[in-house]
C-alpha cells in the first residue's frame, strides 16, 4: 500500500477481522489518515483516487481502463463483508463522465459486491465547482438511496461551510474527521447487524 496526495490502492486485505473494501476519490484519500485508524481491528482493502468517479477520470483514462471498476471486479473473490462505494463527486463534475456512465458502472459494482453489505456515502449536491452538475448528482445518490443496505448521507450535511473549503466539495480539517467518523460508524452499524443475523 502506498499513500499520496493523488491515492492509495491497496493490492491485499491490511489487517486481521472482518473484510471491508473501500473504493473512494479525493474525499477518502483527504480523510485517511483519520478513517485507517478507526478501522483497526478489521481487514482493509482501499482503494482512493482523486479524480476518478464510478466510471472513469484521469487515471482511468492513462491506463484505459476503468480503475474503479477493476478494483470493484476483483472483489468477486474477495467477498468483502462490507463494500464502501464513496465515489460520483467527479461524475458530476468531469466534462468526460456522465450519469449513464456512472449508472453502468454502479450497477456493475452492485453486482460484484451482490455478497456484501453496501454502503453508498453520497455526493454534495450544492457543490459550488466550476462545471458541477448538480441534477447529476442528485441522480448518482438517487442510486444510492435505491441499492445500498445503508447510506452515508453526506450530501445532508456537507453545505456547511465549516466542513467543506470554497469549492465545497474537498473538506476542512473539521470535514475530514466527520466524514470518516460517519463513514466509520456505518461500517460498524453493518457489520453488527451482520452479526446479528448470523
Amino acid at each position: 500500500m502506498t499513500e499520496s496526495p493523488v491515492g492509495s490502492v491497496d493490492i491485499f486485505y491490511v489487517g486481521e477481522g472482518p473484510r471491508v473494501a473501500i473504493l473512494g476519490d479525493s474525499l477518502i484519500v483527504q480523510s485517511l489518515h483519520v478513517l485507517r485508524p478507526m478501522l483497526d481491528g478489521l481487514s482493509l482493502k482501499i482503494a482512493a483516487v482523486s479524480g476518478e468517479g464510478l466510471s472513469g477520470g484521469a487515471l482511468s483514462t492513462a491506463r484505459q481502463r476503468q480503475v474503479m471498476l477493476v478494483q470493484s471486479a476483483a472483489h468477486r473473490e474477495d467477498n468483502p463483508d462490507v463494500a464502501v462505494v464513496a465515489l460520483g463527486t467527479n461524475d458530476a463534475l468531469d466534462p468526460n463522465l456522465d450519469t449513464a456512465g456512472a449508472t453502468a458502472a454502479w450497477d456493475q459494482m452492485m453486482e460484484d459486491f451482490s455478497d456484501s453489505t453496501v454502503i453508498g456515502v453520497t455526493v454534495n449536491e450544492s457543490c459550488t465547482a466550476e462545471g458541477f452538475d448538480p441534477v447529476a448528482a442528485r441522480e448518482i445518490n438517487a442510486l444510492m438511496h435505491r441499492d445500498a443496505a445503508k447510506v452515508v448521507d453526506w450530501n445532508a450535511v456537507a453545505s456547511d461551510p465549516s466542513l467543506t473549503g470554497a469549492d465545497g466539495i474537498h473538506q476542512t480539517t473539521q470535514g475530514q474527521h466527520l466524514y470518516a467518523a460517519l463513514i466509520h460508524s456505518a461500517i460498524l452499524g453493518c457489520l453488527e447487524l451482520g452479526a446479528a443475523r448470523s
